[in-house]
């Protein structure tokens, strides 16, 4: 799993870093790294074996944000 995350986070600074270059909208980032954040977070549940239950996670931001 270390292995992963150093892969991960080598990709990651990578392509940040071509989006800076490439002079890309700061929507476009943002949505970037919303999608692999999210991306990382199911791999490292599943690398530890335990349920993924995204709804859950839906639910309690709805419940704290008073929705």
């Amino acid at each position: 799993m270390i292995w992963f995350i150093l892969f991960f986070i080598l990709a990651f600074g990578l392509a940040l870093y071509q989006m800076r270059r490439q002079r890309k909208p700061a929507k476009e980032i943002a949505v970037f790294c919303t999608i692999a954040s999210i991306g990382f977070v199911c791999w490292i549940f599943v690398f530890l074996e335990r349920p993924l239950k995204p709804n859950h996670w839906i639910a309690w931001v709805i419940d704290r944000l008073g929705l």
